[in-house]
């Protein structure tokens, strides 16, 4: 019997869980009373794995240089590195701060938006990309389930606006 037929699934099952209970933490709060919620570290770690690993897998293959493959090569370091950079910036840079005049969000290429409670005209969620849109006329954040204090953000968007889980259509 092969093991990792199941100890991929299992080990996937671990990671869902433990990010699903990182958002369920009590974020950050500055010295202003802000709330500030950020990716898991797990994000950063994964990203920092493949981008290492796209540097070895680079390495490896120009040291140990198959002439018959070099596309093969070059597809598994692009792959790489186009999942592991995004991972890498959005455990530096993503902040989403929940202040008591509206949210800001830093992206994960340090850009800011804010929208204020009033400018909120429609927040959806996506139940694939497990994402929040928090939607004004003139910007868009997005704030992904796995943010730690997720639930916070909820909490706020119901207490300052007329949105709240289940006109989203966020699971419990």
């Amino acid at each position: 019997m092969d093991v990792s037929v199941y100890a991929i699934p299992a080990v996937a099952i671990i990671v869902m869980f433990c990010l699903m209970s990182a958002s369920k933490k009590q974020p950050q709060v500055d010295v202003r009373g802000n709330v500030i919620l950020k990716l898991p570290i797990f994000y950063l770690i994964i990203g920092l794995f493949a981008v290492i690993g796209a540097i070895a897998v680079l390495i490896h293959g120009l040291i140990n240089h198959e002439p018959e493959s070099p596309f093969a090569l070059l597809f598994i370091v692009i792959m790489m590195l186009g999942l592991g950079i995004p991972l890498l910036l959005m455990g530096l840079n993503f902040r989403l701060i929940i202040k008591d005049e509206g949210v800001e969000q830093r992206t994960m290429l340090g850009q800011t938006q804010k929208i204020e409670w009033s400018e909120i005209h429609d927040v959806s969620f996506g139940k694939v990309s497990l994402e929040l849109n928090i939607i004004s006329d003139s910007n868009k954040i997005k704030v992904h389930m796995h943010s730690i204090g997720f639930v916070t953000l909820l909490e706020a968007l119901e207490s300052h606006t007329d949105f709240n889980r289940i006109k989203i259509g966020i699971p419990q």
